[in-house]
């Protein structure tokens, strides 16, 4: 740095000096602002209802003997299991049957897997959720989501998984987004 600044002018590098303080000033407001600003708890409030209400669903998945109506696009968007497992049933309405090779995974766990997949978070609290062993097997088998937030973000950005989105916001960087994205990389559901 030293080498960098010995040919400049006194005034110059004095300006360099404050831009730096006033990014760096800059950089921690915004996060004190971030800070102060409640979390938004609605995302995981409105996929858990469509969740548990089944608002809308386009796939059903069966797993032991018990049916789940679920959302094609929620699931794939988080889950690189089912985003596989998906598309090779990409017609409206299928029933696909769930072969899950973790032991132990019974059909109150499996829904609540599906809860977490929606919300982010487990839907009850079991002593089975606590077991690591048990949570790195299904990591394994189902991969590991990004959080919630991320997934949700990529998944409007790049409309992959659906093809129509009604969107309600005052933010225009939301709204710049509606003609979608052609970089979508698995054209799978495009028929859908």
């Amino acid at each position: 740095m030293r080498e960098l600044l010995s040919g400049w002018d006194v005034r110059d590098a004095n300006a360099l000096v404050e831009e730096y303080e006033g990014t760096t000033a800059l950089k921690e407001l915004n996060f004190q602002a971030s800070l102060a600003r409640p979390e938004n708890l609605r995302l995981q409030k409105d996929l858990s209802d469509l969740y548990e209400y089944k608002y809308c669903t386009d796939v059903d998945l069966l797993f032991q003997d018990t049916c789940f109506p679920v959302h094609r696009a929620i699931l794939a968007a988080r889950c690189p299991f089912f985003k596989s497992l998906l598309s090779s049933s990409p017609e409206y309405g299928a029933e696909i049957v769930m072969d899950i090779n973790t032991a132990g995974i019974d059909m109150p766990m499996f829904s609540a897997l599906l809860h977490y997949l929606y919300t982010g978070e487990f839907g009850i609290e079991d002593s089975r959720f606590q077991n690591v062993d048990i949570l790195v097997q299904l990591s394994e088998e189902f991969g590991t989501p990004n959080s919630l937030d991320v997934d949700m973000r990529g998944l409007f950005d790049y409309m992959c998984y659906y093809d129509s989105v009604l969107s309600f916001s005052s933010d225009s960087e939301l709204v710049e987004a509606y003609g979608g994205n052609q970089g979508c990389l698995d054209e799978s559901f495009v028929g859908l």
